[in-house]
């Protein structure tokens, strides 16, 4: 199968996880930590059952006897650690911003991953590549900054645009070391250590009594919540990561992470739909003429740069 149609299907399934992050945020959750420690709980369990599991059923997927195994782990390891940070900061200021706005900031990554793929990978890109990514950024900026609304509330303040290109950044590196890690070990022990390692920093920058309290009596009550969380984490979320890690096994780290950048139109065409038809609020998304527009024309842009992309690598 194509890499490029792994990657657009894990980005599709990263939309939904990012639909189902704000679904619960904007109806059960009492605080910015408590959906980071619900992932933390659930992440954490599932790499670590996965790290036991894996070897009844490979005997040799623990191969220390090769020398750049180690290597590969702590490659995998940091790579968890990286996208837990970088996840840990788009979901906490997600609960206070509209999903379809904190997402596309977070996309700007395919940036600093070509930077790093030039230095790391040796890896090319021709000019009509670099056009097609120069889309996909603009599309981006467009649906971020929102520059024909006349409303300040729209405008994102300093601080938060900051730490979420900073969040950006280290996604990019993410993804960058996954790249190496998968080059020394196979595909599902590479999404195994990130699993666990994407957890454990979730658990440390979230655990807390208090925020473990509303998760109790999330439990306690039977909330839909806790059902809405456990269905997006342990099947949505854990299958478009080890989606997006076998695409970065077959192809090149630039153009994978670029074209996964398309989640953002994923999000916004499945955000307009669910607040359009849905009775009630479920994401607290504004849908006011300028914000639609600019959501769409930045998704456009985005498809512009994909196709452009696609038309120029081989598969």
């Amino acid at each position: 199968m194509s890499w490029i149609l792994i990657t657009l299907a894990s980005s599709i399934l990263a939309a939904l996880v990012s639909i189902f992050d704000k679904i619960f945020i904007y109806r059960f959750a009492q605080s910015s930590k408590v959906l980071p420690l619900l992932v933390g709980i659930l992440q954490t369990s599932l790499g670590l059952a996965l790290l036991i599991v894996l070897p009844i059923f490979n005997g040799n997927i623990f191969n220390f006897s090769n020398s750049n195994f180690l290597s590969g782990i702590l490659f995998a390891s940091l790579s968890g650690i990286l996208f837990g940070i970088s996840g840990n900061i788009m979901i906490r200021i997600l609960h206070t911003n509209e999903v379809s706005r904190i997402v596309p900031i977070t996309q700007t990554y395919p940036l600093f991953t070509i930077i790093i793929a030039y230095f790391l990978f040796n890896e090319s890109i021709d000019v009509s590549q670099w056009i097609a990514i120069i889309f996909i950024i603009f599309g981006l900026i467009i649906i971020s900054i929102n520059p024909f609304s006349i409303y300040n509330e729209s405008k994102f303040k300093y601080k938060i645009i900051f730490l979420l290109i900073l969040g950006s950044f280290f996604m990019s590196l993410a993804y960058a070391t996954t790249k190496m890690s998968l080059a020394e070990i196979p595909v599902i022990l590479a999404h195994a250590l990130r699993e666990l390692f994407l957890g454990l920093i979730f658990l440390l920058f979230n655990l807390r009594k208090e925020t473990f309290s509303h998760v109790r009596e999330l439990w306690n009550i039977r909330s839909p919540g806790i059902r809405i969380v456990g269905f997006n984490e342990l099947l949505n979320a854990n299958v478009a990561l080890l989606l997006m890690v076998w695409a970065l096994s077959l192809g090149p780290v630039s153009l994978v992470s670029t074209i996964s950048s398309s989640r953002i139109l994923f999000v916004v065409i499945i955000g307009l739909i669910v607040e359009k038809f849905s009775n009630t609020s479920l994401l607290g998304e504004k849908l006011d003429r300028n914000s639609i527009i600019t959501k769409l024309l930045g998704a456009l842009l985005i498809v512009i740069g994909i196709i452009g992309i696609s038309l120029n690598q081989s598969v």
